[in-house]
């Protein structure tokens, strides 16, 4: 191939690539920083009974890629917490077929702090939505769950629950430690 032909190529494929990857790059600092900071989050009050501060992470059990990274994770977090004592890890489980037993068993593997909230179809729904979170039933794997891989930090302030930030699943950031 000659050089005009590969200066050519060059310039037809580089701008795409460029842009894709700052896109992308643009979309992850934007979970990094909190997609919804200070929005109010709904449905969580009998989950997070006595503490201030909480990573909910919206996974299925059966996961054994992505899931078990960001339960991981946020089992270092709060284990490397500025006040752990005041910090809730919640697992939600996006299989409401699953026994909670399971979804208990699964969660704890990574940290015995670890809360489980196996909801029904109707409480799934209003979890997702009070998230702005999705899952579907995957069309590529049948048995798997496709949804959002990211940790959701969420404060209470006066008594509602905000939106304090939201992080990649395999993120090295410790939500836990940024706040006063």
């Amino acid at each position: 191939m000659d050089q005009r032909l590969k200066r050519l190529l060059g310039w037809i494929i580089l701008p795409p690539l460029t842009f894709f990857w700052l896109f992308i790059a643009g979309w992850l600092s934007g979970l990094g920083n909190g997609l919804h900071p200070d929005r109010p989050v709904d449905q969580m009050d009998g989950i997070l009974q006595g503490s201030d501060e909480a990573l909910v992470y919206f996974g299925f059990v059966s996961c054994s890629t992505v899931c078990p990274v960001a339960l991981a994770n946020m089992s270092t977090m709060h284990r490397n917490a500025l006040h752990p004592e005041h910090s809730r890890l919640v697992f939600i489980s996006v299989e409401p077929y699953v026994p909670a037993e399971s979804s208990q068993a699964f969660a704890q593997y990574f940290d015995a702090d670890f809360q489980a909230v196996q909801p029904d179809e109707q409480q799934l729904d209003n979890l997702l939505t009070a998230f702005n979170a999705s899952a579907s039933t995957s069309v590529r794997k049948p048995g798997d769950v496709d949804h959002l891989d990211v940790i959701y930090h969420l404060k209470r302030d006066q008594g509602q629950w905000l939106m304090a930030g939201i992080y990649p699943g395999n993120t090295t950031v410790n939500p836990l430690n940024l706040s006063p």
